[in-house]
């Protein structure tokens, strides 16, 4: 497979990209944009925007990142592979990942956000080409295993990426396809 990550990097800032290192890398996290038929130059402008806001004790800032979004066209680097993102926090954790990854799983995880066409969130077969790839450059880079690739849903409960968690047997199938590609 051939292919070729685009680096558009969002600008450093306190809401999506704090230009802070991670402790160490411990996983990847897939995630599902959960905004149907947007590109993954479109999701990048949001975290890009998120620049905009106004540090006040008034509102409820949105503190929203990731180091990848991928389409069924494109993978896009938004941030260094080694710089913490805002994509898995959480008042609360699902039992045992704090003491398995560590007390605040940002400081340790990669982040891909997943762009999807389907009603279902089904991930597309081109998407999931990319998706693969992308994950086996990742924990070829920082010697992970399959072991080391969660859903959203994994680290905090959430329903993300909605199809696979709705689908534990096609998230099982989606893991078997990374490591059956691994170089």
């Amino acid at each position: 497979m051939n292919k070729t990550i685009i680096k558009d990097y969002i600008p450093i800032n306190p809401f999506s990209r704090p230009h802070v290192l991670l402790k160490e890398v411990k996983g990847i996290v897939i995630h599902w944009t959960a905004n149907q038929y947007t590109t993954a130059h479109q999701n990048l402008s949001f975290f890009k925007g998120l620049i905009n806001q106004k540090l006040d004790d008034k509102i409820k800032d949105k503190y929203a990142g990731t180091q990848f979004i991928i389409d069924w066209n494109t993978i896009l680097q938004s941030m260094e592979m080694n710089e913490r993102s805002y994509h898995v926090g959480a008042y609360n954790y699902k039992d045992g990942i704090t003491s398995k990854i560590g007390s605040y799983p940002n400081d340790y995880l990669i982040g891909i956000e997943v762009c999807f066409k389907s009603d279902s969130g089904k991930f597309e077969k081109e998407t999931i080409s990319n998706l693969i790839w992308l994950c086996n450059k990742i924990m070829a880079k920082y010697n992970l295993t399959i072991n080391n690739i969660y859903r959203h849903h994994d680290i905090t409960g959430k329903d993300c990426p909605k199809y696979y968690v709705e689908n534990p047997i096609e998230w099982g199938k989606l893991l078997n396809e990374i490591k059956r590609n691994q170089p």
